[in-house]
């Protein structure tokens, strides 16, 4: 029993340190105050980037390509609720004679959600997308297109239902 906790420490120091992350769920070396839940998984990090005080909760998946055309920038004073997917890039599907995973990148885009965002529970950010300043994400929407600021949004596909103004 002893030796399988001493165990389950290791591995989370060896997780801690390799997501550069402190005991308060902070990335190390920043002051910018980037809050992560449990199980979640970002990357690569050098095609994600955070502004300040950002908040991210359980069981999110921030992911892209890493190439430098699907890059992921989050703005200040977001907040992302569980079970989000963030995902940059896509596959080539256009051929029919080799397989889909060798037939390299599809679609790519950058990402952007802007300033004063909330994304709601289960919802899904696709390739390409910028999401405006001071926008809402209703719970389970499937973003594929661009949201105006200050815009409520909600469905699959995600669309406009209200302004904030």
């Amino acid at each position: 029993m002893v030796c399988m906790k001493a165990m389950m420490k290791k591995i989370k120091n060896i997780i801690k340190f390799y997501l550069k992350i402190d005991k308060y769920g902070k990335i190390k070396n920043t002051n910018k105050n980037l809050k992560i839940g449990k199980n979640v998984a970002i990357g690569p990090l050098n095609q994600v980037s955070f502004g300040s005080n950002v908040y991210i909760s359980s069981n999110v998946n921030i992911s892209t390509s890493d190439n430098n055309q699907s890059t992921i920038t989050i703005g200040d004073d977001v907040m992302i609720a569980h079970n989000v997917l963030i995902i940059g890039g896509n596959h080539n599907i256009a051929r029919t004679d080799i397989p889909m995973r060798l037939q390299g990148v599809g679609k790519q885009g950058h990402i952007v959600i802007n300033n004063d965002v909330w994304i709601g529970a289960g919802s899904i950010i696709l390739t390409g997308v910028t999401i405006g300043q001071g926008s809402v994400i209703g719970a389970g929407s499937i973003v594929t297109k661009d949201i105006p600021d200050y815009s409520i949004a909600a469905g699959n596909p995600a669309v406009v239902v209200k302004s904030r103004k």
